[in-house]
C-alpha cells in the first residue's frame, strides 16, 4: 500500500510539472501575437511609451514591410463559440471575443499613401462592463500613422458587441503590413482575445500588390506606371503623355502589336526616348521592399511596323545610398524578335529599392517605340 501511494504521488508530481501555467503556455498559432502582448504587458506605461516613441522615430522614415506575410492566428472564433478557458480558471473581468472584420479584410489591396478606416467587431465575454474610459490601443507592428489610444464611444455590458475603428495611412513602400492592437481597461489593464484574454488582434494590408500573370507577382509596374516619375534628357514628362519623338513619351496599352506581328497579350508600356544625342526616357517607380530571390520579369522589343527602331534598354534601381545601380542593359533593333528578361534582384535585397526603366535612342529617336510587356516583380 505504501509503495502504491508513493507511486501515485510521484506520477502526480510529474504530471503537474509538465502542465504549463497560464503565464508560460502559448496558444497554438499565436507566435508573434503572444510575443507582442508579452512586451506590452511587462513594460510599465512610461517605459512602453518611451519605447514606442523610439521605435516610431526609427521606422517612420522608411516603413519596412514584413519578411513573413502570413500573420499569426488572431484567436478569432465564430460568434456562437467561446474560446476554451483552462480548466479551473475563473471568468476574467476583461475578455473580448473577435467577431468579424467590419472593414478592410486581411490582405486588402491598398494604394501607397492611401488613408483607410479599419473597423473590428468585438463581443464582451468577460464579467465586467466596458465603460467609455476603456480604450483601443496600438501594440506593435506597422502603426501606419494611427492615433492611439482611442476611447470607446459606447458602454458595453457583458454579452453586448461594439465596433472599434481606427484611421490609418498605408505606407508608401510597397509590401505587406500588419498592425497589432489591444484593449485597455479604465484601470490601465491591457487585455484582448483568445483563451487567456491576452491575445492581440490585427489588420493586414497589401500595399500596391496586384497579380499579373502569376500569383507570385508582388508588384506589376504596368499597373502603377503613372505612380513613377518620368523624365527625359529634355525634362520631365506628364503621364500618360502625347506621342512625341522630339520630347519623348510614356503610355500604356492593354495589348500591343509587337514585332513578329503578334499581340503582346498583357498590359504593355510604350516608351519613346527624346531626340538628340544620348536621347533617353526613364521612369523611376515607388520603393518596393526587395527580398532575396525576387526577380524582375518582362518582354522587351520594338512595336511592329517601326522599321528604324534602334534602342538600348536598361534596368536599374535606386538604393538607400541615393545612387542608381545598373542591373543590365540590352540593345535592340527591329528584327522580328523580342527578348524575355528574367533578372535577379538579389543585389537590392533587404532594402526599399526604386526600380528605374530607361530607354536610350542610340543617336536618333526616329521610329523608336520601345515596349515593356507586363513588367513585374515576382517572389518565389
Amino acid at each position: 500500500m505504501r509503495v502504491l501511494y508513493t507511486l501515485l504521488l510521484t506520477m502526480c508530481l510529474l504530471v503537474s510539472a509538465c502542465v504549463p501555467t497560464e503565464q508560460t503556455q502559448m496558444p497554438a498559432g499565436m507566435g508573434e501575437t503572444w510575443a507582442a502582448y508579452t512586451m506590452a504587458a511587462v513594460l510599465t506605461q512610461s517605459a512602453f511609451g518611451t519605447l514606442e516613441a523610439k521605435l516610431t522615430e526609427i521606422t517612420q522614415a522608411t516603413p519596412t514591410p514584413e519578411e513573413t506575410p502570413t500573420p499569426p492566428d488572431n484567436g478569432a472564433t465564430p460568434p456562437t463559440a467561446l474560446p476554451t478557458r483552462p480548466a479551473g480558471s475563473s471568468l476574467p473581468c476583461n475578455w473580448a471575443l473577435f467577431e468579424k472584420d467590419v472593414t478592410i479584410a486581411d490582405g486588402t489591396l491598398v494604394e501607397p499613401g492611401q488613408k483607410f478606416v479599419k473597423t473590428w467587431r468585438f463581443r464582451n465575454i468577460g464579467s465586467c462592463t466596458w465603460n467609455k474610459n476603456y480604450r483601443l490601443v496600438y501594440s506593435s507592428g506597422a502603426r501606419m500613422d494611427a492615433a492611439s489610444p482611442i476611447p470607446f464611444t459606447l458602454v458595453v455590458a457583458p454579452g453586448d458587441t461594439i465596433d472599434l475603428s481606427v484611421e490609418m495611412t498605408a505606407p508608401k513602400v510597397l509590401g505587406r503590413y500588419t498592425s497589432y492592437w489591444l484593449l485597455e481597461s479604465d484601470k490601465g489593464e491591457l487585455f484582448g482575445i483568445g483563451p487567456y484574454a491576452k491575445g492581440v488582434f490585427y489588420t493586414q494590408i497589401n500595399v500596391g500588390e496586384k497579380s499579373g500573370i502569376s500569383s507570385k507577382d508582388i508588384y506589376n509596374l504596368a499597373d502603377y506606371y503613372c505612380a513613377a516619375g518620368w523624365y527625359t534628357n529634355k525634362g520631365s514628362l506628364s503621364c500618360p503623355s502625347e506621342v512625341s519623338e522630339e520630347n519623348g513619351s510614356i503610355s500604356r496599352e492593354v495589348s500591343a502589336l509587337i514585332e513578329g506581328n503578334v499581340q503582346s497579350g498583357w498590359p504593355t508600356l510604350i516608351t519613346i526616348p527624346a531626340s538628340g544625342q544620348n536621347g533617353s526616357i526613364s521612369g523611376q517607380f515607388p520603393p518596393v521592399q526587395i527580398q532575396q530571390g525576387d526577380r524582375f520579369k518582362t518582354r522587351i522589343g520594338c512595336l511592329q511596323g517601326y522599321t528604324k527602331c534602334d534602342v538600348t534598354f536598361q534596368l536599374s534601381y535606386m538604393g538607400g545610398d541615393g545612387l542608381a545601380h545598373s542591373l543590365g542593359t540590352w540593345g535592340h533593333t527591329m528584327d522580328a524578335y523580342y527578348d524575355d528578361l528574367d533578372i535577379d534582384l538579389s543585389p537590392a535585397a533587404g532594402m526599399a529599392a526604386q526600380l528605374i526603366l530607361t530607354v536610350f535612342n542610340n543617336g536618333s529617336s526616329q521610329d523608336d517605340r520601345a515596349f515593356w510587356v507586363n513588367p513585374r516583380i515576382e517572389r518565389p
